[in-house]
C-alpha cells in the first residue's frame, strides 16, 4: 500500500515502529556507526521504506526527541479532579516522568554518551532540547508542590526543581544496571521521601 493512500494512525504506527526499533539500535551499538540498512533490518522493513518516512539518520534522532518531549509533556499538562491530593497528585507525577524515562533508556543511553553529547551543531542541540524539557515539567509539578506546603511559590520552585532532580538520577541509575520491572513503588518511595524533606523544612506536607 503507498504511503499516500494510508490513514494518519496507519503512518504514526509505521513512524513509532520504525523509532522503537531505532532506540533500539542507536542504545546498543551508537547513533555513529548504524546504517540506514542496520535500522531497517531491526525495524523490518525495506530500506527504501525507511527512507519514505525520515530521510537519514538525524531525522530519526528529530523523531524519538520530538517523541519523547511529546510523552513528558503530555504527562505535565494532566488536569487533576479537585478531590486529588496534591501529594497524591505528585506521585502521578513522578510515576508518569519515571515511565517515559523508562521506555527511552535507549534513547538517554545515547544522548548521554560522550560522542553525542560533545557534537557540535545538529546534534549537540537535539541533546540540549531534549534535556530542556525537564524545566517544562519542572514548571508543572511546582504549582503541586505549593499546594502541599506553607513555604510559599519561590521555595516551591526551588524545590520542583529538587524533585525532577531526584527522579532523573533515579532513571540515570537504571543506565548502569537492570531496569526495575515495576514503576509504581519507586515512584511512591520518592514522593514520599521528597516530601519528608519538605515537612522537615516545616512545610506541613499534605
Amino acid at each position: 500500500m503507498a504511503r499516500s493512500s494510508r490513514s494518519k494512525a496507519e503512518v504514526r504506527q509505521v513512524k513509532n515502529t520504525i523509532l522503537d526499533a531505532a532506540a533500539r539500535v542507536f542504545g546498543r551499538r551508537g547513533f555513529q556507526v548504524i546504517t540506514m540498512a542496520d535500522l531497517a533490518a531491526e525495524a523490518g522493513y525495506s530500506t527504501a521504506s525507511i527512507y519514505n518516512y525520515f530521510p537519514d539518520k538525524d531525522a530519526l534522532l528529530v523523531g524519538l526527541v520530538d517523541r519523547s518531549i511529546e510523552q513528558f509533556m503530555e504527562a505535565a499538562q494532566t488536569e487533576f479532579p479537585g478531590s486529588v491530593l496534591p501529594a497524591a497528585r505528585l506521585e502521578w507525577l513522578a510515576l508518569r516522568l519515571l515511565q517515559v524515562a523508562h521506555d527511552n533508556l535507549g534513547l538517554m543511553t545515547m544522548l548521554l554518551s560522550h560522542g553525542m553529547a560533545s557534537q557540535g551543531g545538529g546534534s549537540a542541540n537535539v541533546v540540549e532540547r531534549y534535556f530542556s524539557v525537564h524545566q517544562h515539567f519542572m514548571d508543572a509539578i511546582t504549582p503541586h508542590i505549593s499546594a502541599t506546603s506553607t513555604l510559599g511559590d519561590e521555595v516551591a520552585a526551588q524545590l520542583g526543581y529538587q524533585f525532577v532532580g531526584i527522579l532523573r538520577t533515579e532513571s540515570f541509575t537504571w543506565l548502569m544496571g537492570t531496569p526495575p520491572t515495576s514503576l509504581e513503588p519507586i515512584a511512591a518511595r520518592l514522593t514520599r521521601f521528597f516530601l519528608g524533606g519538605v515537612a522537615a523544612l516545616g512545610g506541613d506536607a499534605q
